[in-house]
């Protein structure tokens, strides 16, 4: 699996030194997969495996510069976890990542501002998209 993450661009890709970034996946491999890039750009990342676990982190933590974020986990989505974020009014950066771009998920997140990338991506994407969604681009 690491193989098809992996396919490596020809230009250099944005560094994202010492932010820090929240990631939350449910699929152990990936998580792994997309922490060890990120920190290989300079990130501190914490990981965690749920949607309920991502917004204690969130709650917990004022200092993160970027949570990623799996629409479906176990319990709480991703998507659940931006809405409660936006009743919190809190400004921390979102990017949402999904194997099922349905439609009204995509409109969904167009109407809440927040960037959606479709899985399988090759994983040197995730540092320009993660730098994009912090830009709030």
């Amino acid at each position: 699996m690491a193989s098809e993450w992996n396919e490596e661009p020809t230009h250099e890709y944005p560094t994202l030194a010492q932010s820090r970034v929240l990631v939350a996946e449910d699929d152990p491999e990936l998580r792994e997969l997309v922490a060890e890039r990120l920190r290989a750009e300079g990130c501190e990342v914490v990981t965690v495996g749920s949607g309920g676990e991502a917004l204690d982190m969130i709650e917990r933590n004022e200092e993160l510069d970027l949570a990623i974020l799996d629409v479906r986990m176990p319990g709480m989505s991703g998507l659940e976890v931006v809405y409660v974020m936006r009743t919190w009014d809190c400004s921390i950066p979102l990017l949402l990542v999904t194997a099922f771009p349905e439609p009204e998920l995509i409109e969904e997140c167009d109407r809440l501002h927040v960037p959606i990338l479709q899985k399988p991506f090759p994983l040197y994407r995730i540092g320009s998209v993660a730098k994009s969604a912090m830009r709030g681009a």
